[in-house]
């Protein structure tokens, strides 16, 4: 499943973070490049999803078709994604919300088969910081192995870990006393997840 969090990521960094910059700069060319971009790792994912290899890419539109699970009305739900409309703002906004309810859908399936309780997309960063809460410390090659640099200075560890003779320990507090203006709303989505609704840390 890691290789779906990685495409469905992509598919986001695409078609919602770098789709929205160029909304807002009123570029409706460079917007529809992006949105572009988001289509064939969306696409991987449906496959992952459904528990299939990922075929080559000039195979990804066509066999999807056959695939046991899709988003309903999936035909109607691709040419919506793929269609430039008059090529203006209004049609790349409303691209960008057919690729939206894709990802959302594929999202879903992905959460429903493994049980998380984030996007896929978040699930690494959960899955390492819920086990820190859990444990309270662990030595960093064992925590997270060759990604532990740069996990460590990235959100939303960062504040709230320390390095110590090779152990990565985990400070509750400052975990409990972040608030959402302290890091992307992103990250803050994992925060949550982890404490609990109730503003309390999960055993």
């Amino acid at each position: 499943m890691s290789l779906a969090e990685g495409f469905l990521f992509e598919a986001w960094w695409n078609y919602r973070l770098a789709g929205d910059i160029w909304i807002h700069r009123e570029d409706p060319a460079q917007g529809h490049f992006v949105l572009n971009n988001a289509i064939k790792p969306l696409l991987s994912a449906l496959f992952i999803a459904n528990g299939e290899y990922v075929p080559h890419e000039k195979w990804l539109v066509h066999m999807s078709r056959t695939l046991d699970w899709k988003p309903e009305r999936w035909e109607e739900g691709l040419r919506e994604a793929f269609s430039t409309g008059h090529f203006d703002l209004g049609s790349l906004a409303a691209r960008q919300q057919a690729i939206d309810r894709l990802w959302r859908a594929i999202d879903a399936r992905l959460r429903e088969k493994t049980g998380t309780k984030v996007s896929m997309m978040q699930k690494y960063f959960y899955d390492k910081l819920k086990v820190l809460v859990e444990k309270g410390s662990l030595p960093v090659q064992e925590w997270a192995g060759e990604d532990a640099v740069g996990l460590l200075s990235s959100q939303p560890f960062h504040g709230v870990v320390e390095l110590i003779d090779g152990v990565v320990v985990l400070d509750p507090e400052k975990l409990l006393a972040l608030q959402p203006q302290h890091m992307y709303s992103w990250f803050y989505e994992v925060v949550e997840a982890v404490i609990g609704e109730d503003g309390v840390i999960d055993e």
